[in-house]
């Protein structure tokens, strides 16, 4: 599953002209006749408002994966035009600044991040996590997960990683003879 986010950002307001203020979010549904001469940008599938001048505009599939190497103005024309029909506002400014993200380039998120498919359930991310011991005896694993994909709640967001990652820290200073004995799980990290 690939999936790429592009961001908008506008001079103006683009509350109420362009979009309705109460308005968050666009789920696209593309008819056939649609479809012709859109090339990647039939794979847009929603349109979030972030702010009154920023929008956030989601697709995925192959085409998250070509407009990557897309030539920028290219990926700018048919970004704004797509825009503009699904807005049905042909006089919608031009953004002053269009930011896309860059994940399959990412070494680190090669492209995606973890999903629960129809095949899967919450269950597989609470095998995905558990530790992993030479022997059953061992106090000490010799191997913890942690990312987003081990949280099974917070899979597919930053603060899953984060929560992951300190719970791990804090499992191997537990289970560490040689370690400093009061460790407090709830003390804050970092202040969030």
């Amino acid at each position: 599953m690939r999936n790429y986010k592009i961001f908008l950002e506008f001079n103006e307001s683009l509350c109420p002209k362009f979009i309705d203020s109460a308005l968050t979010e666009i789920i696209i549904c593309w008819l056939p006749q649609d479809l012709e001469n859109m090339s990647w940008a039939s794979k847009m599938y929603s349109i979030s408002k972030i702010g009154d001048r920023c929008l956030m505009v989601w697709l995925s599939g192959e085409e998250a994966q070509t407009i990557e190497k897309m030539d920028f103005s290219k990926l700018k024309s048919d970004l704004i035009n797509a825009v503009k029909k699904i807005l049905k506002a042909p006089d919608l400014p031009d953004p002053v600044n269009i930011i896309p993200t860059r994940w399959h380039q990412d070494p680190f998120s090669r492209g995606s991040y973890s999903f629960i498919s129809a095949q899967s359930c919450v269950g597989d991310i609470e095998k995905l996590a558990q530790p992993i011991y030479s022997n059953p005896a061992q106090e000490k694993p010799n191997l913890l997960f942690a990312g987003e994909a081990c949280h099974t709640s917070y899979f597919s967001t930053t603060h899953g990683a984060f929560l992951t990652g300190r719970k791990a820290a804090l499992y191997l200073v537990d289970s560490d003879e040689n370690s400093i004995k009061e460790v407090d799980p709830s003390k804050k990290l970092c202040n969030l």
